[in-house]
């Protein structure tokens, strides 16, 4: 045993030396790499490396060539798009050269894509993050992906399951495959239930899943395909787009809950069928959490739910909002600590007394790291209910951002004056006058 773990050193270590000679060459683009472009860009690292366009090519064989009459070089990013009738990357594609970040994308979501177990070898210890957009994927082989311990960033975009049956997807990844993956994005992947199934990422900690709709109930859908998140420690996560009710909200919380109860900092629903704030107060660390464009229901709306959570960012633009009740908006003083309410692009015609001012004056008094409230396009009712914030407490208008009466005028610019005829009744103003 002893002996296999000073091999295994030894073994990294000459890995990580080729790694640091390599990014040491000197980067060089030449005319060789025609049909495709390239060009030298300074990464963030400050080192020069190649970026290589492969956009206008008739087959991916071209492209083998390119890399069999170039020098070996340091590629930091290559782009490839396959054409339809081609899309078979054939053994050592690049040769003896490594690629830190791929992209392929198909020309069309008929081609598809499939990887010889040994096109991308000299890539192994060096691809970072990998992308493929448009393509089919019924028939890839995801172990030529065995053992990319430095592989970082997955995405799969605009992906279906064409011809073969529900449960023949050739997912899921296996434990094995990527075990340094740290980012996974999939979006618009259509009929995926088995792309999670018994799969294990045991470095994972941010994942995306937008726009995949499932074939089955949403329900049935998060009891059984997403049992891989119970022992992940999450940051951020990302199910926007996905048609999830409030049930599989409160589902899919709960599967979180195994693993990432203390660590989950960002969760995004945008784009869904809620209807009410779902429950996190099994989340203490959770500090961002972006609802928007969903359909909450006015009588149920209430923040109480975030009683108890350190919350600081909390949208919901676009959400249908209009009537929100009397103190619908407090929470908790002890744990207070939103600095931003995002209620942009509702329904709400007035700014209450009753609904806004607790919020406001809780903001106000983290007065390091003040809170404010965005409500850009709504068109409020300038009438007399306002007079509680433009007369009796302007000073927390620096807390409202974007707010508008119906006729386009800003709350900052009506006066106390304005309002001087108010009794709390009328709901009507004296004529505009200019500020005294």
């Amino acid at each position: 045993m002893k002996s296999d773990i000073i091999w295994l050193t030894l073994v990294m270590g000459v890995i990580l030396i080729a790694r640091m000679d390599l990014v040491a060459t000197g980067a060089v683009c030449s005319d060789d790499y025609w049909p495709c472009t390239c060009k030298v860009v300074n990464t963030s690292a400050g080192v020069n490396r190649l970026q290589i366009h492969c956009d206008q090519i008739r087959y991916v064989g071209i492209v083998k060539a390119v890399f069999e009459r170039t020098p070996s070089a340091d590629v930091h990013s290559f782009y490839m798009t396959i054409p339809e009738t081609s899309g078979s990357i054939p053994e050592y594609f690049f040769k003896r050269s490594i690629v830190r970040n791929m992209h392929l994308s198909c020309q069309t979501d008929r081609t598809y894509l499939s990887l010889d177990m040994y096109s991308l070898t000299s890539v192994r210890n060096f691809l970072e993050s990998f992308h493929i957009d448009n393509c089919d994927l019924s028939y890839i082989n995801w172990e030529t992906f065995d053992n990319f311990h430095f592989l970082k960033s997955l995405t799969i975009s605009r992906t279906i399951n064409k011809g073969i049956l529900p449960g023949h997807f050739n997912f899921p990844f296996h434990f094995n495959i990527f075990p340094g993956l740290i980012n996974l994005n999939v979006t618009h992947l259509y009929n995926f239930e088995n792309f999670f199934s018994d799969a294990k990422y045991p470095s994972l900690v941010n994942l995306v899943m937008n726009y995949c709709p499932s074939v089955y109930s949403s329900v049935e859908y998060l009891k059984t395909s997403l049992d891989f998140l119970r022992n992940n420690g999450f940051e951020i996560v990302e199910m926007n787009g996905n048609q999830f009710s409030d049930v599989d909200a409160e589902k899919l919380l709960n599967q979180f809950s195994y693993g990432s109860k203390e660590t989950l900092r960002s969760f995004s629903l945008r784009e869904n069928r809620l209807t009410r704030l779902p429950n996190i107060g099994n989340f203490p660390a959770l500090a961002h959490l972006r609802l928007d464009n969903n359909n909450f229901t006015n009588e149920n709306f209430s923040l109480a739910q975030l009683n108890g959570s350190r919350l600081q960012t909390l949208t919901l633009s676009s959400c249908n909002l209009k009537n929100i009740k009397p103190h619908a908006l407090e929470v908790d003083s002890d744990h207070f600590q939103l600095k931003l309410l995002d209620l942009d692009n509702n329904n709400l015609t007035k700014f209450k007394y009753s609904v806004f001012k607790s919020i406001l004056r809780k903001m106000a008094d983290h007065w390091e790291d003040p809170g404010v409230i965005h409500v850009h396009r709504n068109a409020f009712d300038c009438d007399c209910h306002l007079a509680w914030l433009i007369v009796d407490n302007r000073h927390l208008l620096r807390h409202v951002r974007g707010a508008r009466c119906s006729d386009g005028l800003a709350f900052t610019k009506l006066w106390p004056s304005q309002f001087a005829a108010c009794n709390g009744t009328s709901g009507q103003l004296k004529p505009r006058s200019k500020h005294p």
